[in-house]
């Protein structure tokens, strides 16, 4: 759930999912990503995704 939030405060929603949904030490976050988002948009959340995981010690 950290990570869910660390990524809304970079500007990109990820619903994180957790037990009972998930394995009880297997929480993910989810990205719902559609034909409507453009190649800048995905850089977007990438870029988001490098930066909250570097903060949190997850990459």
């Amino acid at each position: 759930m950290q990570f869910s939030d660390a990524l809304l405060e970079e500007g990109v929603f990820a619903q994180g999912i957790v037990y009972p949904t998930v394995a009880m030490d297997k929480g993910r976050v989810r990205l719902i990503i559609t034909a409507s988002y453009t190649e800048d948009d995905l850089n977007f959340a990438l870029d988001r995704l490098e930066r909250a995981g570097k903060r949190l010690g997850l990459i």
